[in-house]
């Protein structure tokens, strides 16, 4: 693995803010296939899309649902998370 990959550590459970109106939120399931774990995004700020609400569990949706407070919300009905 190169020093790129490396360095990528994220906090895990924490909205961290990438770019204007776009936070990712890393969730607690690293695999050869997440890597550190399935990075959530959210896009918006007031209404925003959920891309990838990452993994039915309980932490993950406290992030999430933490990360929603004061935003209008529209979840996909045919995840686990929107449930």
């Amino acid at each position: 693995m190169d020093s790129a990959h490396q360095s990528f550590d994220p906090p895990v459970g924490i909205a961290q803010k990438i770019a204007p109106n776009l936070r990712r939120i890393l969730a607690p399931n690293p695999s050869p296939m997440t890597f550190r774990g399935t990075n959530t995004y959210l896009l918006g700020s007031s209404d925003l899309a959920i891309i990838d609400p990452g993994p039915d569990q309980l932490t993950q949706l406290r992030a999430v649902k933490a990360a929603l407070q004061g935003t209008k919300n529209h979840p996909y009905s045919g995840h686990p998370l929107a449930s």
